[in-house]
């Protein structure tokens, strides 16, 4: 459990603090800057704008990191949004290792910790101050103090175990909302009632009277008084009032989503056939089994038919795959002890398997151009190592069964690490625009109104303090030189849009603070109306 939690925490802290916030992530970082400048910790508000597309929960944990930073005064680092979702990634590992142990045996347990701790999707949302991997650690909180709930033969044992679940559902939804909280819920009275004896076991488990009135006291605090500050009126229209919860029925046949949440588990998909066998031939712990198959089955048919989805809104269902590839690769592994060897196929599977995350790092698919200077002899080394450990694993230590697939999950975890710390995991696009950010940040002289046409706008806000107005297309920022025509106006402008500049628009200066992005350089220029 120890080495687990020690694989899960240098992967995870790895490279943290230098690398620059993404787009998505100023979003948590402004919010929680701006709620500790401001001391209004009840209203979200974002470049000054009142933002409610999420509840408050991670901007709360940032400004309560940065508070106790004593390295800092007031400011909001990029480390202290993640630090969250760190400490979030470690509890999803210790609730996957505790599934484990109350579902399987010990082994299946820590195998399962440790493949979670070297996923992709662990990987990525640890480094990240978007609220996901919080999100994902509470409601696996609540699978497992269901599965307690579910196992305990005490009723006061069921009982509080029922109420950890429901505070645990209550906490999940001020960190992201209530939807997945409810398809879980679902799975639960689904799985209970597959078994075929009644309602009794259903309320016995779930006990929605006080769970439900615990949920409320979590729950309801906030919203009141966000609802008394701005008003009905204000919320109706926005995502905490289920705007984005709407039903694409026509996704039931796209499998891109079921693929990308998928991809959240690499590189262990090549487990997958181990998984598939214990799930339809479950020769013991069938209910265990049949449990996890309902949280992972129903939890990605119910996300694929969202009318948003992304890959990482399955992110909190990482840990049920991984107790099955776990619970898979253990009955595989313990019978290639048996027989005294590991086949032949072994060691190219890992070979490919290594080739595949030298590629997923090299073109990562989350919308960021290519990284076009990810080195190759990085990618080479990886691919040694990986090599290596399976050599060592698969040949030296097959007698010992699951001992050779774990050495495979650590050589991994090396690999995962010397990506991270050299920043060669992260696309070009993204160290640039930061790169890009800073450098105007720098230039922009006091008291000058600054607009900007692009993303890179949010990034120089964050770096400078400054206000930035961004306008989303060119014909606002000329109506906004119209109306102050004896007055300059400085814009940081990608040359994309540069180049379209009316004729009436003057140039009076121009410095390149950096680039090339996907939009191509960038310019810090001063235009007035009229040359």
């Amino acid at each position: 459990m120890v080495a687990v939690f020690l694989v899960g925490a240098v992967v995870a802290l790895a490279g943290i603090a230098r690398l620059p916030p993404d787009h998505h992530e100023l979003f948590v970082l402004e919010t929680a800057r701006e709620m500790t400048r401001s001391g209004d910790w009840i209203v979200p508000r974002f470049e000054e704008e009142v933002r409610l597309t999420k509840p408050p929960l991670s901007y709360w944990l940032t400004g309560f990191t940065a508070a106790v930073d004593p390295t800092d005064h007031g400011a909001v680092e990029p480390w202290h949004g993640r630090m969250p979702s760190v400490l979030g990634g470690l509890l999803l590992a210790g609730l996957t290792m505790f599934l484990g142990f109350q579902l399987f045996d010990r082994s299946t347990g820590v195998l399962a910790g440790l493949v979670l701790v070297t996923t992709i999707g662990f990987f990525e949302y640890t480094h990240s101050a978007r609220p996901e991997m919080l999100y994902a650690a509470l409601c696996t909180g609540g699978l497992a103090a269901f599965v307690s709930a579910w196992r305990a033969s005490a009723p006061r044992r069921r009982r509080t175990a029922s109420l950890l679940m429901w505070g645990a559902f209550g906490l999940a939804t001020l960190a992201e909302g209530p939807h997945l909280p409810l398809i879980l819920l679902a799975a639960f009275a689904g799985f209970l009632l597959s078994r075929r004896r009644g309602l009794r076991p259903v309320l016995a488990a779930l006990r929605p009277g006080g769970g439900l009135l615990l949920y409320l006291a979590l729950v309801l605090p906030w919203w009141i008084l966000v609802t008394t500050t701005l008003g009905e009126g204000r919320i109706a229209a926005t995502e905490l009032a289920g705007s984005r919860y709407g039903v694409d029925l026509g996704a039931i046949l796209d499998p891109s989503f079921p693929l990308a949440a998928l991809a959240l588990v690499l590189p262990w998909v090549i487990l997958v056939p181990g998984a598939i066998r214990v799930s339809l031939r479950p020769e013991e712990k069938r209910d265990e089994v049949h449990l996890l198959l309902w949280v992972f089955l129903l939890g990605l048919g119910a996300l694929s038919l969202a009318s948003r989805r992304h890959g990482y809104h399955a992110l909190p269902l990482l840990g049920a795959p991984c107790l099955l590839l776990a619970a898979g690769s253990t009955r595989v592994y313990r019978r290639w002890k048996r027989a005294g060897c590991i086949p032949a196929w072994h060691l190219p599977a890992m070979a490919a398997l290594a080739c595949a995350l030298a590629a997923w790092l090299a073109f990562r698919p989350d919308g960021d151009a290519p990284a076009d200077e990810f080195p190759e002899i990085l990618a080479g080394a990886v691919l040694l190592l990986v090599l290596a450990g399976s050599l060592v694993c698969g040949r030296r230590l097959a007698s010992r069964g699951l001992v050779s697939l774990a050495g495979t999950v650590l050589v991994f975890a090396v690999a995962l690490v010397m990506m991270e710390e050299s920043l060669h995991a992260w696309s070009r696009e993204r160290l640039t625009r930061a790169r890009c950010a800073r450098v105007a940040a720098g230039e922009l002289p006091p008291g000058e109104e600054v607009v900007s046409l692009s993303d890179v706008g949010s990034l120089v806000w964050y770096y400078s303090g400054r206000h930035i107005v961004r306008f989303r297309h060119l014909r606002e920022l000329v109506a906004r030189l119209e109306e102050r025509p004896r007055r300059s106006l400085l814009a940081i402008l990608p040359e994309s849009q540069a180049k379209r500049l009316p004729p009436e628009v003057g140039v009076r200066a121009v410095r390149v603070v950096g680039g090339p992005t996907r939009e191509g350089p960038l310019y810090l220029v001063e235009l007035r109306r009229g040359r």
